[in-house]
């Protein structure tokens, strides 16, 4: 963590880095804040997945947004109908309808999110 946050104010002179750790999990995991060792310490922020906003990230215009509400309490199906959306904007939108999402003329199943 330490190495990674040094790196990135190296990298963006004059900018502020903010340490966050993301957690994923199905259970917190408790971890020390700040992160200490004999020559370094560390504060950072703990973003805990299940506590983000899934609608404010289904509602973004990025799909990348969008992807990462599946992490969140938000409900599967609205996000997997967002996000498949939101593929079959990009540059090769055939692969999509080959996954039963297309347009088979009586609208996508997916139109409702």
């Amino acid at each position: 963590m330490g190495r990674n946050y040094l790196h990135l104010e190296e990298q963006f002179p004059g900018k502020r880095v903010r340490p966050v750790r993301w957690y994923l999990g199905k259970e917190r995991l408790p971890l020390p804040n700040p992160f200490v060792r004999e020559y370094a310490t560390i504060r950072y922020e703990q973003i805990d997945a299940h506590d983000m906003d899934g609608d404010a990230l289904l509602a973004s215009d990025d799909l990348s947004d969008n992807m990462a509400g599946i992490l969140t309490g938000a409900s599967p199906e609205r996000v997997y109908a967002k996000v498949l959306r939101g593929l079959a904007k990009l540059d090769h939108p055939g692969w999509i309808a080959r996954l039963g999402a297309g347009d088979n003329g009586k609208g996508s199943a997916y139109d409702h999110v």
